[in-house]
């Protein structure tokens, strides 16, 4: 099958539950065609951007004739379709020929399923896959169903239920001993510099912890917008000997952060799931999570993990003292809980055939 799959931009190296998708599908005999903004270096199959104007009025005229004309000569029944599906739902005339104009490489490319990555990238293209033919599915995940408004909640559709995942054997501990806490403890979090990763709120956390005696060191690995808002958080806090931004890595990289560390933080406001709470709980780290959405179904509280109330410092504080007085039997048998909890349930194996079953079937 020829497979479109929809992005507003092509995934980052940070996004590797869509990197996974795609080289899973890859490797079936499947073709994969990704629409989108931007660049994706790795990846050497089909790119089809989507079509961007000029700021030039008139030179945007001429993009849009062009291309609509060229649309219509090489596709005349698929654009009618399209437009006689627009009408239909109500959409005025003007209105579908901007929407033509936006899905021209869509339309004009031969697809058996066209899949949107997000719920937010099906607006305005809600009659493509029909207008050529082609199955359609859509991914809902943290972003459609926490920040974007959810719409049509009465619509009955097929669904499948196909979790994040990492490679469990590269995410493993090529040695397993008890680990115990050193003087110093190490902490870490692999995420975008963004709001909704509530970093501000962990270095609050983590200042309560300092002021109360223990000594600790911070990685934060990635990079993002909110980088200078952190860094100034980090000196009002008097934190700079403790935390160290390491800015972006490459994900082969990352291990060793997992591998030298103890305590794995995700203190998240709005989190659809979060691989690097599965890779850390998979390196036997003990994890500390929001309950920001998905991260309550990620980690099972006081199983393989703890879940703590978000957008609170102080109990993200309590919680860390609490694990800090806990036995070493008790978070060894944690760890080793995590591990089993990850390789039973989000292994990237298995997520790549449930894929290629979804499609198939």
């Amino acid at each position: 099958m020829k497979i479109g799959l929809i992005f507003t931009s092509f995934p980052r190296g940070s996004e590797t539950f869509l990197l996974s998708k795609i080289h899973g599908l890859k490797k079936s005999d499947h073709k994969v065609i990704l629409f989108g903004r931007g660049e994706l270096s790795d990846y050497h199959d089909e790119l089809i951007r989507h079509p961007k104007l000029s700021n030039s009025f008139f030179i945007r005229l001429v993009q849009v004739f062009t291309s609509l004309s060229k649309l219509i000569i090489k596709n005349p029944l698929k654009s009618i379709r399209y437009l006689k599906l627009e009408k239909k739902d109500g959409v005025g005339l003007i209105e579908s020929f901007k929407n033509l104009y936006i899905n021209s490489h869509l339309i004009s490319t031969n697809l058996d399923w066209i899949h949107f990555c997000f719920c937010s990238t099906v607006i305005r293209r809600e009659n493509v896959a029909k207008a050529i033919g082609a199955k359609m599915s859509i991914s809902l995940r943290g972003y459609d169903i926490s920040i974007y408004p959810l719409k049509n909640r009465d619509l009955k559709i097929p669904t499948m239920i196909i979790n994040p995942a990492i490679d469990v054997n590269h995410f493993s501990l090529e040695k397993t001993n008890d680990k115990k806490f050193n003087n110093t403890l190490k902490f870490l979090t692999v995420s975008r510099l963004h709001w909704k990763k509530g970093l501000e709120y962990t270095l609050e956390a983590l200042s309560i912890l300092k002021i109360n005696g223990y000594n600790f060191h911070y990685d934060i690995i990635g990079d993002g917008p909110e980088l200078e808002r952190l860094k100034f958080a980090r000196n009002q806090l008097k934190l700079n000997e403790n935390v160290n931004f390491i800015g972006h890595l490459e994900h082969k990289k990352i291990k060793d952060f997992y591998r030298k560390s103890d305590i794995y933080l995700q203190y998240s406001i709005q989190e659809g799931f979060c691989n690097s709470l599965l890779e850390a709980q998979s390196m036997e780290l003990i994890c500390i999570g929001s309950n920001a959405e998905g991260l309550s179904e990620n980690i099972l509280n006081f199983k393989t993990g703890y879940i703590v109330e978000k957008r609170n410092p102080l109990k993200l504080y309590q919680k860390i003292k609490y694990v800090l007085n806990q036995k070493d039997e008790d978070l060894d048998k944690m760890r080793k809980n995590a591990k089993l909890h990850v390789l039973r349930n989000f292994d990237i194996k298995n997520q790549s055939q449930y894929f290629i079953s979804f499609f198939q079937n």
